[in-house]
């Protein structure tokens, strides 16, 4: 379950950074990584109250994704599709692609500390005093 759809994003969160026909995919990452870090409390139902704040996280959340993932897209590769050079080698030239999917994956996997700590700087402003960030017994 996504937590903001395209509409919220342009029109509530302002956002324009990220083309339409992107947006459920890093709204999708977002949504996977706030239920994450909020161990799946509110995956079931979202507390009224806090409906804009977690739309507005997941946005935001979205954006550092798109970032991320543009920035290592490859869009100077020749390639296209959002491929990314993974290796190459001059001597009987070989390249091996991989994909932004595939970039993005190993980001949230642990793969890039940086992408970490800004995903969770950014859910930690946004959420962090409602509760849902809290580890320890309810």
């Amino acid at each position: 379950m996504n937590y903001a759809n395209y509409s919220y994003y342009s029109g509530t969160y302002g956002g324009s950074m990220i083309p339409e026909e992107q947006f459920n995919y890093c709204a999708a990452r977002a949504s996977e990584y706030i239920d994450q870090q909020t161990y799946d409390r509110i995956s079931a139902e979202i507390p009224e109250e806090l409906t804009n704040k977690i739309s507005s996280c997941c946005c935001e959340l979205a954006e550092n994704i798109y970032r991320f993932s543009a920035a290592s897209s490859g869009s100077g590769t020749s390639s296209g599709a959002g491929a990314d050079i993974s290796s190459e080698k001059i001597g009987q030239y070989s390249v091996t692609y991989h994909t932004g999917a595939e970039t993005i994956s190993a980001l949230l996997n642990g793969n890039d500390t940086g992408l970490n700590d800004l995903l969770y700087s950014t859910i930690s402003r946004h959420l962090g005093n409602t509760g849902l960030l809290y580890k320890g017994v309810d």
